[in-house]
């Protein structure tokens, strides 16, 4: 919170040299909005109605309707007497309402209601043509009512962020144009209405009183404090239309109060921390000035120091959460000329893959047809998650209004095949339609 702080004073020193700087000021609206509607149907193999775990029954082959709004304005600006500092604000708001709760992964929701609003006061500077320093802080809200019934402005998933980022890019030449980016974010996650009443009961149902006198009787679990780095290195092959991104990450999780299950099924006075290590290959081509194309991959390495421990049987499961995932994406953006109507309408279509594997975690088969439980086997639990995307955008009366629909297909797989492992293995389609304008 200390750095937060500094962080504010920085900007607002910068704010004040620029105001005693000039008085004329070069100010770039920039503003993006949108509203659409959208359908979806989840499905999945289980049969009957099912209780998830925020507590609502629904079925598994349910469909869903939402509508959504979105507004993002940043008025970037500069004085004239400092031409190489930017004052860059930053604004977005969400609101999305949906007529039917489906959970679509293990803490994935598409929620009945929930309203986003994330907000940015930063400065940017040039030093020269080389060097670039920004320097934000940053909050966001996110509230969301789980159910019809629940209340948007108390719902347990809303959370608040607080914090900032300091980032520096350098622009050069070794043969070919390159460019660097490193930087470095910091911020706190608040749950403040999710608490686990029901974990502190379990232990003190067990007589366990030196358990349960480490849970404070409001245990926010899911509260974080976030430390992220991060490295890029882009190049252009001159001539080439090839482009080369490579960029890795670190983040670095650590729960204020969610303690760590040891392999008696007590608490340990130890934290819950989780660390996370993404590294990224792009490669972007333009092949003509109407078609581009671009291939992804992605390797994510997850460690947990935070257990698993189930009554039945009982079984302790060491490493429940850290997991290794290989992504792979590939994108294509076209310009269609319909040149005898008049319109140069934009489709992009997206397809991607992924595989994760826990391998401390085994999966869970069924023993019978009325086991809802499931046996623990002896292979690691993995899934298999395919998703498809299509946007159709055309521009219409202006540059600056266009209307566009999309298609959006997940599916999901795993090797655990027990009615309540659903979250695992499901299909979800949507189809949007809406209007955006941006100026």
């Amino acid at each position: 919170m200390n750095n937060l702080i500094k962080l504010c004073g920085c900007l607002a020193m910068a704010w004040g040299l620029a105001g005693t700087a000039a008085a004329e000021i070069e100010f770039i609206p920039l503003v993006d909005a949108s509203a659409a509607v959208s359908s979806g149907k989840f499905e999945t193999n289980s049969a009957g109605s099912q209780v998830d775990p925020a507590g609502n029954t629904h079925s598994p082959n349910d469909n869903s309707s939402s509508g959504d709004f979105y507004l993002s304005l940043a008025p970037n600006f500069r004085f004239t007497g400092l031409p190489n500092l930017w004052i860059t604000p930053y604004l977005e708001f969400d609101y999305t309402g949906a007529n039917n709760l489906m959970q679509i992964e293990d803490e994935a929701f598409v929620f009945a209601k929930r309203l986003y609003f994330y907000y940015v006061l930063g400065a940017s500077y040039d030093f020269n043509k080389t060097w670039t320093m920004k320097v934000k802080g940053f909050g966001r809200i996110e509230n969301s009512a789980e159910t019809k019934d629940e209340s948007l402005n108390d719902g347990l998933y809303n959370y608040r962020d607080a914090g900032g980022w300091l980032e520096g890019r350098a622009r050069y030449e070794l043969g070919v144009p390159m460019a660097t980016k490193w930087g470095y974010k910091a911020y706190l996650r608040r749950y403040p209405f999710y608490t686990n009443q029901d974990l502190i009961n379990q232990y003190k149902e067990t007589g366990n009183t030196l358990t349960a006198s480490l849970l404070p009787e409001d245990l926010h679990e899911k509260d974080v404090n976030v430390n992220e780095t991060w490295l890029r290195q882009e190049f252009a092959w001159g001539s080439w239309p090839v482009l080369t991104n490579l960029e890795l990450k670190g983040r670095l999780v650590r729960y204020t109060e969610m303690p760590v299950v040891i392999e008696d099924g007590t608490l340990s006075p130890d934290l819950r921390q989780d660390v996370y290590v993404d590294a990224a290959l792009e490669l972007p081509v333009q092949l003509h000035r109407y078609h581009q194309i671009e291939l992804d991959y992605q390797y994510e390495l997850h460690g947990s120091n935070q257990n698993y421990y189930t009554t039945s049987g009982p079984l302790f499961i060491g490493g429940y959460y850290n997991y290794y995932q290989n992504s792979v994406r590939f994108l294509y953006n076209a310009v269609i000329p319909l040149k005898l109507a008049g319109f140069m309408p934009k489709l992009a279509f997206s397809i991607s893959g992924q595989n994760r594997v826990y391998p401390g975690r085994p999966s869970r088969q069924k023993t019978s047809n009325e086991d809802t439980v499931g046996a623990y086997t002896g292979q690691a639990h993995w899934e298999n998650t395919a998703d498809i995307g299509v946007v159709l955008k055309q521009q219409l009366f202006a540059d600056w209004f266009a209307l566009f629909f999309s298609f959006h297909g997940i599916s999901q797989s795993s090797n655990d095949n027990v009615d309540d492992s659903a979250p695992y293995n499901f299909k979800y389609n949507t189809f949007t339609l809406g209007s955006a304008l941006s100026f």
